[in-house]
């Protein structure tokens, strides 16, 4: 016989922990809990919907940082470890060239943005 993939709690729920597309500030994945008091199969669509919402950039955390603050951000978390001139270089193309982004929010920009 073959065994549900997601049991019944003690509690009468069935639940699963699902990727949200985001990361927590140690860089691990944040998970949420998703639960249902349906059946198993209910729990299924509800993960593979969320997973949907993941894979199409549907769930974002909003965020009231502009893009220029993100890319000061990146620079001093993701670059802190490059050669003095690569860092003067990537202040001042943050600094010239992203001065025009430094009202939009970074939430607000989607793919087709970026392309």
């Amino acid at each position: 016989m073959a065994t549900a993939k997601y049991p019944k709690g003690k509690d009468g729920y069935f639940q699963a922990k699902v990727w949200d597309g985001t990361y927590t500030e140690n860089g691990v994945k944040h998970r949420v809990t998703v639960r249902t008091k349906k059946s198993c199969r209910a729990l299924e669509e509800m993960v593979r919907e969320m997973e949907e919402k993941v894979r199409n950039r549907d769930i974002l955390k909003e965020s009231k940082a502009s893009v220029q603050e993100y890319a000061r951000t990146w620079l001093e978390i993701y670059k802190h470890d490059v050669e003095l001139n690569t860092k003067a270089m990537y202040r001042r193309i943050i600094d010239v060239h992203m001065d025009i982004l430094k009202s939009v929010p970074i939430s607000s920009i989607r793919k087709t943005d970026v392309r």
